[in-house]
């Protein structure tokens, strides 16, 4: 009765439902996710798996980032400087949670050849943003390369913001 419940999965560094008191034997039980997770922020080591949290005690909002792992993107959030559940910079939210391999934002920029020809848009890491080149020819896909034919397509990719609703703890 009262179930679920939530404990700090260590093996997964975040909190996790619990379906019964036998799974989780001790006193690492809570009625509320956001108590486990105020609790047990400091064991907190995978942020990848962490829902979209932020503190309700927060002199100044920033911007900070946080991986969807629905969208298996990072989307950008307004939380907390010193927010431990979320990442202060696109880069390292995009490097710590995804692979050059699975994501186009972490992939180099594909310039082709530089020169006259069609404009083109690649999403510079380091700056979290959307930049402009020139490819003399686009022949081949660009579907898993960072080269994108809009600019709507490389924020829609790379810079997304996150349209949910952000929990305070």
């Amino acid at each position: 009765k009262g179930f679920p419940m939530f404990t700090y999965n260590s093996k997964e560094g975040a909190c996790v439902d619990i379906t019964a008191l036998t799974d989780t034997p001790g006193t690492n039980i809570f009625k509320r996710r956001r108590t486990c997770n105020s609790t047990c922020r400091g064991y907190i080591r995978n942020k990848c798996k962490m829902p979209a949290l932020t503190s309700k005690y927060c002199d100044t909002a920033v911007t900070r980032y946080w991986y969807n792992p629905v969208t298996q993107k990072c989307e950008e959030i307004t939380g907390c400087v010193d927010d431990d559940t979320n990442f202060g910079t696109a880069k390292d939210c995009w490097k710590t949670c995804t692979s050059e391999k699975s994501s186009r934002c972490l992939k180099p920029p594909d310039l082709g050849k530089v020169g006259f020809g069609r404009t083109c848009y690649y999403y510079d890491i380091n700056e979290n943003a959307c930049k402009t080149t020139t490819l003399f020819a686009i022949w081949k896909s660009t579907r898993n390369k960072n080269n994108f034919k809009t600019l709507k397509e490389c924020t829609e990719t790379c810079k997304p913001t996150y349209n949910g609703v952000v929990k305070k703890l």
